[in-house]
C-alpha cells in the first residue's frame, strides 16, 4: 500500500512537471525559436549516437580478440582501420555536439534570465501598494527574487537533457531487449526507490525555502548593514557590530543547520536505496562474464551489454532526475506564475479629464485603515481645494498627513467616502488621466542613481534629453550652479559607484527631487516636507518660485513641519489622529490660540 501511494505521488508529480516542461518550452520558444529547435535536435542525435558506438566497440573488441596471434593479421587490418575510424569520427561528432550544446544552453539561460527579470520588473510597476506591502507578498516575492536567476538555468538545462536522455535510453533498451528483456525491467524497478527518495525531498526542500524566507530577508538586511559603506559610521558609533554579527550568526545557524539536516537525510536514503540495484548489476555483469567463458557470447558482447546496462540505468536516472528537477522548479515557477498573474486590488476607470482644472479636489467623509484590525488612519475627512488655491497640512508624526496624500493619488482605496477631481471620482478615472495631473515629492522620494539630467528630466520623460529646460527647472530650485560645477555637469552620475560619480547631501537631493516634481508642470503639486534639509535662504527663494508656478490654475498641497513655509498657504489644516481639528489662514489660527498656535509658538521661540 505504501509503495502504491509513493508510486501515485511520483506519477502525479511527473505529469505536473511535463506541464511545466511545455510551459517553459513555450517561453523559450518565444525568446529564440532556432536555438531551442537546434537544442532538441542535437540532444536527440547525441543520445541516439550511443547505439552505433556500442556496436562499433563490440566489433572492434571481437575482431582484436579473434585475431590475437593470427600470422595473417594484415588481411584484417583494413576492416579494423575502418571500425576505428568510425569510432573516432563518432567521438568527434559527439564532442562537437557537446560544445554546440554548451553555447546554446548558456545563451538560452542568459536570455531567459534577462526576460524573467524584465517581466518581474514590469509586473511590480503594475501592482498597487495594498498588494505589495503585505508580509505574505514580501515573503513570496523575496523567494521569487532570490531563486529566479538560479532557477532560470535549472529550467533551461533539462529541456534538451530530457530529449537526449530519452533517445539514449531507447538506444540502450533496443540492445537489451534483444538479449534479455527482463534486465531492462529489473533495472527500472530497482531504480524506483532512488526516484521516490528524490521526489519526497524535493517537496521538503521547497517547504524549507518557504519557511526560511523571512529569516533570509532578515539575513540580507543585517548583511547589508554590515557591508554597505553608507552604514559604517552609524554602526561604528553605536557600537552594534557585535550585536548585529551575533544576530546574523544565529540566523545563519538556524537556516544552515536545517538545510544540512535535510540534505544529510536525503543523501543517506539515496545511498541505502541504491544497494538493490548495485547488487543486481554485480550479478548481471558476473553472469555475462560466465557466458563469455563458456563461449555463449563474445568478449565484445560482454563489453557491449555491460555498457548498455550502465547506459540504460544512467539514462533512466538522468531522465527521471530531469523530470523531478522540473517538478522542483515547477514549485518555484508556480510562485512566479502566481506573481505574474497577480491583479492589482486597486482599480481605475475609463473616464478622462481634459483641459485645465475647473472644480479642483473634493474629499467627502473619507475613512481609511491599512489593516482590518488596525485603528483608523484617516477618519471623517472633508476637504475642498479649488484651482489656484494652496493649502498646508500640519500635525505631529503619525497624524495621517502622508496617508491622505496617498489616497488623493489613489495609491490605496478608501474604506469609506470618496475623492473627486473636477467632479469625477478618482477611481473612475484612467490611470494616465489621474497621474498626469498630479506631481508629488514625497518625504522619502526616490534618489535615482543616474545622471543629473535624468534625475531631473524624469519629471517629464518626453523632455528627458531637453537640457535647456532641465537646466531652467534646476535654476528654480537653486541646484543649477552646483550641477554646472560637476566634472560632467548634467551628465554626471549622482552616485559614487560609477566613474566620476558624486554623493549628494540631503539638501542637494531635495532640490533635485523638487526640480523633478516641478518639471512635470502638473495641475496638482503635492510637496511632503520639500525643504526640510534646505537652508532658510534657499527655502525662501524656492517657495517664491513655487508660488509663481501655482498661479490661478494649479493646486498646491504642502505638508511641512516648518511653519515659516506653512504660513504662506491660503489655508492651513491641522491634523490629529486622522482628523482635521483646525482649519483657517495663519492669522485666523493664531487668533484661535489652539493646536496650531501652540506649535507655531514652540517653533518660533527657537528663531528669537
Amino acid at each position: 500500500m505504501k509503495f502504491i501511494t509513493y508510486w501515485h505521488f511520483l506519477t502525479s508529480r511527473i505529469s505536473q512537471t511535463f506541464f511545466v516542461f511545455k510551459k517553459v518550452s513555450k517561453i523559450v520558444w518565444q525568446i529564440n525559436k532556432k536555438y531551442l529547435l537546434v537544442l532538441f535536435i542535437l540532444n536527440f542525435l547525441l543520445g541516439i549516437s550511443t547505439l552505433p558506438v556500442f556496436i562499433i566497440e563490440k566489433n572492434i573488441i571481437d575482431a582484436v580478440v579473434k585475431n590475437i596471434g593470427n600470422p595473417f593479421w594484415q588481411q584484417v587490418i583494413s576492416s579494423l582501420l575502418l571500425l576505428v575510424a568510425l569510432r573516432v569520427g563518432l567521438q568527434f561528432f559527439q564532442s562537437s555536439i557537446h560544445r554546440i550544446l554548451w553555447f546554446l544552453e548558456s545563451s538560452l539561460s542568459r536570455l531567459f534570465s534577462a526576460r524573467l527579470e524584465l517581466l518581474i520588473g514590469l509586473k511590480m510597476t503594475e501592482l498597487d501598494m495594498a498588494t505589495i506591502e503585505t508580509s505574505k507578498f514580501k515573503d513570496k516575492f523575496d523567494k521569487i527574487e532570490r531563486e529566479s536567476s538560479r532557477r532560470a538555468w535549472a529550467l533551461i538545462y533539462p529541456l534538451g537533457g530530457i530529449m537526449g536522455n530519452f533517445s539514449s535510453l531507447i538506444s540502450a533498451f533496443s540492445l537489451l531487449v534483444f538479449f534479455k528483456p527482463w534486465v531492462a525491467l529489473l533495472i527500472f524497478f530497482l531504480s524506483l526507490p532512488q526516484f521516490l527518495v528524490d521526489a519526497r525531498f524535493i517537496k521538503e526542500e521547497y517547504d524549507f525555502v518557504s519557511w526560511s524566507s523571512p529569516k533570509q530577508r532578515l539575513w540580507g538586511w543585517i548583511s547589508n548593514q554590515l557591508t554597505r559603506a553608507r552604514n559604517f559610521f552609524e554602526v561604528k558609533l553605536l557600537n552594534i557590530t557585535d550585536y548585529l554579527t551575533g544576530r546574523l550568526r544565529e540566523i545563519q545557524n538556524q537556516v544552515l543547520d536545517s538545510w544540512i539536516s535535510i540534505r544529510r537525510k536525503r543523501q543517506s536514503l539515496r545511498i541505502w536505496s541504491s544497494f538493490p540495484l548495485a547488487i543486481f548489476l554485480f550479478g548481471f555483469n558476473f553472469y555475462l562474464v560466465i557466458l563469455a567463458i563458456i563461449e555463449k557470447i563474445s568478449v565484445g558482447s560482454v563489453e557491449m551489454y555491460i555498457r548498455a546496462t550502465t547506459s540504460f540505468q544512467s539514462s533512466m536516472s538522468e531522465l527521471v532526475r530531469s523530470v523531478l528537477e522540473f517538478y522542483e522548479n515547477y514549485l518555484y515557477v508556480r510562485d512566479l506564475t502566481w506573481f505574474l498573474n497577480l491583479k492589482p486590488k486597486l482599480s481605475f476607470g475609463k473616464e478622462e479629464i481634459r483641459g485645465e482644472l475647473r472644480e479642483g479636489i473634493n474629499v467627502e467623509n473619507l475613512y481609511f485603515k491599512y489593516q482590518k484590525t488596525a485603528p483608523w488612519t484617516i477618519q471623517g475627512i472633508d476637504l475642498k481645494i479649488k484651482p489656484g488655491e494652496s493649502i498646508a497640512i500640519v500635525g505631529e508624526n503619525g497624524a495621517g498627513k502622508t496617508t491622505l496624500v496617498k489616497l488623493i493619488c489613489h495609491f490605496y482605496q478608501s474604506n469609506k467616502g470618496h475623492i473627486y477631481l473636477d467632479g469625477v471620482n478618482i477611481a473612475a478615472l484612467t490611470k494616465e488621466s489621474l497621474y498626469q495631473r498630479i506631481s508629488v515629492l514625497f518625504q522619502d522620494f526616490q534618489h535615482f542613481p543616474y545622471t543629473a539630467r535624468e534625475s531631473i528630466g524624469f519629471g517629464n520623460i518626453n523632455k528627458v534629453n531637453d537640457l535647456k529646460e532641465i537646466a531652467e527647472w534646476a535654476k528654480k530650485t537653486d541646484i543649477h550652479q552646483f550641477i554646472s560645477s560637476l566634472p560632467l555637469k548634467y551628465e554626471n552620475p549622482l552616485v559614487r559607484d560609477f566613474e566620476k560619480g558624486i554623493e549628494l547631501s540631503a539638501g542637494q537631493w531635495q532640490r533635485i527631487g523638487l526640480a523633478r516634481a516641478l518639471m512635470k508642470q502638473a495641475s496638482i503639486i503635492i510637496l511632503d516636507e520639500p525643504t526640510s534639509n534646505v537652508d532658510p535662504q534657499a527655502e525662501e527663494k524656492i517657495f517664491g518660485e513655487i508660488q509663481k508656478l501655482t498661479g490661478e490654475k494649479r493646486i498646491l498641497i504642502l505638508i511641512s513641519h516648518r511653519f515659516s513655509t506653512v504660513r504662506r498657504a491660503d489655508k492651513i489644516y491641522v491634523m490629529e489622529k486622522g482628523r482635521f481639528i483646525e482649519a483657517g489662514s495663519h492669522e485666523q489660527l493664531m487668533k484661535l490660540k489652539g493646536k496650531y498656535a501652540k506649535l507655531f509658538m514652540i517653533q518660533a521661540k527657537y528663531y528669537q
